[in-house]
């Protein structure tokens, strides 16, 4: 009996290693692909592009040593492009363009015309809207002006686009506005888009109108997930001191629960709930969701559950990694999307070379990968 129970280990021992391996291949095509693309100098300065690009910097850990210098030469070629060109900075989808500049050697900073140092001075320097937040469209927004639900508006977006930075580049920098900046808004995106029954949140909250935008209860993955990628980053990186701790911990606990309860399908989290409202999968939004239950367990703040669901999520995630010439490309991803009602969300189709599902993935490997 024992020599048999040793054998069944040798052999799940054997198949785990092989899944590793696996994973690990599948990684290093995904990022071969992502890098010979487009070089770094043909990236906009635009969200999608960051997102893929700070999910690049966080595998930089998790390659092979060539691949790790490879990766770090291609964003260090997309910042100095564009501290060249200096891009406009006016709204929350121009920040994290410099997330991935974090991940740079410390003497890139001694600039002080780069980018990275342009776009704290914007997040200082913004105008704090009457519930304490930062509108997502920026102070004048075209956009706003003529459609009413979006002037005067927070989003789930804003918490990856410029939260997630002010929290790096203010511990890093030893800046104390961009830190309380940053743990400031859990609660305010909580107390105004929270629901009390899923924990899930609702996409936008309009403070001149006081109504969340879409209406309903409607919830959109990706958007949750930018969430729950977020205030994981914060339960690692903040002072374990800090008064907002707790807080912050109670708010990710209760929307991760939500998504640990929801109706999957194979493992991946439809596109907006509840069910019957879109259930198309979006890998984007599933690898964000499963980095934040993964990082939540190792933290211990979450219970093995949520890892054994994040190694599920992952598994089938890589299911829908695409031969390229180049290496892998992730498919069902949805594209770009707004606030509104069901339909804005239905009409959204996937997008075939998506750079933050891309993005979204790394986070997800650099998590379940980490040595």
């Amino acid at each position: 009996m024992t020599k048999f129970i040793f054998l069944l280990l040798v052999i799940f021992s054997l198949h785990s290693n092989a899944n590793i391996k696996d994973d690990k291949k599948n990684l290093s095509d995904v990022v071969r692909n992502f890098i010979q693309i487009k070089s770094p100098e043909k990236l906009d300065w635009n969200w999608e592009e960051a997102i893929g690009l700070f999910g690049l910097a966080r595998v930089a850990d998790v390659v092979s040593k060539k691949q790790r210098f490879e990766i770090l030469e291609f964003i260090k070629r997309y910042h100095y492009y564009y501290d060249k060109k200096k891009p406009e900075i006016s709204w929350a989808d121009e920040c994290p363009s410099v997330l991935s500049a974090l991940f740079l050697k410390r003497e890139y900073f001694e600039s002080k015309g780069i980018n990275f140092w342009r776009v704290l001075d914007y997040l200082k320097n913004a105008e704090l809207n009457e519930i304490g937040s930062i509108d997502h469209l920026g102070e004048d927004s075209t956009i706003g002006k003529f459609f009413p639900p979006y002037r005067n508006s927070i989003w789930l977006d804003s918490m990856m686009m410029w939260g997630n930075l002010s929290i790096r580049a203010g511990l890093l920098m030893g800046d104390a506005q961009l830190i309380d900046l940053a743990l400031s808004q859990p609660k305010i995106f909580s107390t105004y888009l929270q629901d009390s029954d899923t924990g899930m949140f609702i996409h936008s909250y309009n403070y001149g109108g006081d109504y969340t935008f879409p209406r309903k209860k409607l919830f959109w993955t990706r958007g949750n997930g930018w969430v729950v990628a977020t205030l994981a980053d914060y339960l690692e990186l903040m002072p374990k001191g800090d008064y907002r701790f707790n807080e912050i911990k109670i708010i990710f606990k209760n929307l991760v629960k939500g998504f640990y309860e929801a109706n999957k399908k194979n493992d991946l989290w439809r596109n907006l709930y509840p069910v019957n409202k879109d259930n198309r999968v979006d890998t984007s939004g599933s690898a964000l969701v499963a980095y934040g239950m993964a990082k939540g367990f190792r933290l211990g703040v979450l219970e093995e559950k949520y890892f054994e669901q994040a190694k599920k999520s992952f598994s089938a995630i890589n299911k829908y990694l695409k031969k390229t010439k180049h290496g892998k490309r992730l498919t069902r991803v949805i594209g770009p999307t707004v606030p509104g009602p069901r339909l804005f969300y239905r009409i959204i189709p996937y997008q075939k070379n998506s750079y933050y599902g891309h993005g979204a993935y790394f986070l997800l490997a650099s998590e379940m990968l980490k040595k």
